[in-house]
């Protein structure tokens, strides 16, 4: 019983405080009760329920875990504990090359585009930034926004939120410098 209140108002926080600042004060918040005393089962159970919430969300709406989770022929319902994280790869930024082909998918589709495309990825203050660079003279930046969000929804959350700056170049002349998708990644 105690786990699914606290697992309700976790979730109540989250819902309407998803700043990183915010969930920072909530993970002290929990610290808090595990110091004054809070049964560490209790804890861990609530982590192995968020846990199992978090990968099944990242399944459903991120196509980079979900290629992942295909590429390891596994399903969200095979981690079921903190150490079934093991069975999982270390995201690191080399997996960017896994993004990029879903952004290129969503732009390909795009009337126009001739699928030659660049994504740069910079440092800007705490955020990032993506520049999307997309060959073809009559493409319009937003039909490729409402594509790549489409396509890719956690991107516009991330944009919407302040997380990744996002900007679009259409009509740049990629000639010769790419085949299909080149990655450039600036941020370390």
């Amino acid at each position: 019983m105690i786990v699914s209140i606290a697992e309700w108002a976790i979730r109540r926080f989250e819902w309407y405080n998803c700043s990183p600042g915010m969930v920072e004060r909530a993970a002290g918040l929990l610290k808090k009760l595990v110091d004054t005393g809070v049964d560490a089962q209790v804890i861990q159970k609530i982590q192995i329920l968020r846990l199992s919430d978090t990968i099944s969300y990242v399944y459903k709406r991120s196509p980079f875990y979900s290629r992942m989770f295909q590429r390891l022929g596994m399903k969200p319902e095979d981690i079921r504990t903190v150490d079934d994280l093991n069975k999982l790869p270390l995201v690191v930024a080399g997996d960017m090359n896994l993004y990029g082909h879903v952004i290129a998918d969503a732009v390909a589709k795009v009337s126009g585009v001739t699928s030659r495309i660049k994504i740069e990825l910079e440092k800007n203050d705490l955020t990032d930034k993506m520049v999307l660079l997309v060959e073809g003279m009559e493409v319009r930046a937003e039909e490729v926004r409402r594509n790549l969000f489409k396509a890719y929804p956690e991107l516009e959350e991330s944009t919407e939120n302040g997380n990744i700056i996002l900007e679009i170049r259409t009509g740049v002349d990629l000639d010769g410098q790419i085949k299909d998708l080149r990655i450039v990644d600036k941020r370390f």
